[in-house]
């Protein structure tokens, strides 16, 4: 015997689409995530700054210099905080220019992506 018809689209919540099931039931792509295997997270934060790992280390090692430690010190920033939604007014009225924009996220990827504070 064919496998019933699904029921009408309005059914399935943000437009999902049906599915048969295991048993001929129906879902929707909406609930599908419960059936796939789960996905790998990839890190988007860095990682929390090691105990007693300051700004003025973070800035040595990664070889800033004092005007852009002075920089991230006024947009509050400490190792292991997000500098991905510093917005460009931001940055300028923290006194870093473009070019040392770049170098700090040079250096924050540098940090991010070691997932620990690189050894001295």
């Amino acid at each position: 015997m064919p496998a019933p018809m699904p029921p009408p689209m309005g059914m399935y919540p943000y437009g999902g689409m049906p599915v048969m099931q295991a048993g001929g039931t129906w879902t929707s792509l909406a609930h599908a995530e419960q059936y796939s295997p789960p996905s790998v997270h990839v890190r988007s934060s860095p990682p929390a700054a090691p105990e007693g790992y300051a700004l003025a280390d973070f800035c040595a090692e990664y070889g800033l210099s004092d005007d852009i430690k002075a920089g991230l010190r006024q947009l509050g920033y400490e190792p292991g905080e997000r500098l991905t939604d510093v917005t460009a007014q931001e940055w300028h009225n923290a006194g870093i220019k473009p070019v040392q924009r770049s170098q700090v996220m040079r250096a924050y990827n540098k940090y991010k992506s070691h997932g620990k504070r690189i050894g001295k």
